[in-house]
């Protein structure tokens, strides 16, 4: 039995899983040493906050979130206080830990890997654009960075951009022509061999007998006039974009998912990480996110080649970001930051 519970109830299972099956059966137990009965079975989803509550003295527990006519302590309100139950209410000097997760625009920074005079005479040997994907929806940051890629596919290599138009007359070839309709150019001397999408055709009759048709056939391909990814040239204000792009796909290590503040004081706050350091790598803490990086910033709290660290507190108020980096030069970091905020008094 927990403490501070509405009504009786007992607890099965205090913790958490690393995965859960897609779908469960539920079927009838025959056993001879079976005695009770169940009423109903239940699974709910209460939301993306874990709230986990250490008295002065004893052993922590987890908050349950919910109605109280169901035996929970306390429920989230619309705009993301926690309310507790006449009956929950912390107790003095006890703590309150709350995991949760957020939704943020989804966003990639990406960078060719070489760098070289492209086009003409006068243009600039590095060139940026800042953009939002129209089409497809990007609804994540894997979305956004394959986005990127394919941008730079096609902008950095001037050889895979086909683009042009042809005419014909119909004396040889009686078959229409319609747009979207997929050509293959091979030509071994001019180093041709691409496959383009037809995009207009216009036809011109010349008033002969038989009937003699011009064909004018405008065709490109996806580097050239892309037809699956649309793109505009505004972005989110409140976007905040990485601080180094990326030059590789898939190039990140493992979230810290599983980060956890074993203990917080008036001066120090005592993490696990709960994961091992990758070989010459750590954990790096920094006060603002999305400036991870080999360079020492002034919002660099501390590196640690150890999954446990402890992180000097120095306010009542304050917010940390935690990412696990490698030894790779530059490092490689985890793709998303952990957060801790705090707001304990330090006096």
């Amino acid at each position: 039995m927990l403490p501070y519970v509405n009504i009786g109830s007992t607890i099965l299972y205090d913790g958490t899983i690393s995965t859960s099956p897609s779908i469960a059966n539920f079927a009838c137990v025959n056993s001879t040493n079976l005695v009770g009965n169940i009423g109903y079975f239940k699974i709910t989803q209460p939301g993306t906050m874990w709230i986990v509550s250490t008295p002065s003295s004893g052993p922590s527990f987890t908050r349950r979130i919910g109605q109280a006519i169901q035996g929970a302590d306390c429920n989230i309100l619309r705009d993301g206080f926690v309310h507790f139950y006449k009956l929950a209410i912390p107790q003095p000097g006890e703590t309150l830990a709350v995991s949760y997760r957020v939704a943020t625009p989804s966003v990639a920074r990406f960078a060719s890997p070489t760098e070289g005079q492209q086009g003409g005479s006068g243009a600039p040997a590095v060139s940026q654009w800042v953009g939002h994907v129209a089409h497809p929806p990007a609804r994540s940051s894997v979305d956004c960075e394959n986005a990127c890629q394919a941008v730079l596919n096609f902008s950095s290599s001037p050889a895979a951009v086909w683009k042009g138009e042809y005419s014909y007359y119909n004396l040889q070839n009686q078959q229409d022509i319609w747009p979207g309709d997929a050509l293959d150019f091979s030509s071994a001397s001019a180093g041709l061999d691409a496959s383009v999408i037809v995009r207009l055709v216009t036809i011109r009759s010349t008033s002969s007998c038989p009937e003699v048709l011009g064909y004018t056939v405008q065709f490109a391909n996806e580097w050239a006039e892309a037809l699956a990814l649309k793109l505009t040239d505004t972005i989110s204000p409140d976007v905040i974009l990485p601080a180094a792009p990326k030059l590789t796909l898939g190039d990140y290590l493992a979230n810290l998912n599983a980060l956890q503040v074993t203990s917080i004081t008036k001066t120090a706050i005592t993490v696990n990480a709960n994961i091992a350091a990758p070989v010459n790598g750590g954990f790096e803490v920094r006060s603002r996110d999305y400036t991870f990086g080999a360079a020492a910033h002034e919002d660099l709290v501390l590196r640690s080649p150890a999954p446990n660290f402890t992180i000097t507190r120095s306010a009542d108020e304050e917010q940390f970001y935690i990412r696990m980096y490698d030894g790779s030069t530059p490092p490689i970091y985890s793709r998303l930051s952990s957060a801790i905020f705090t707001n304990v008094a330090t006096s």
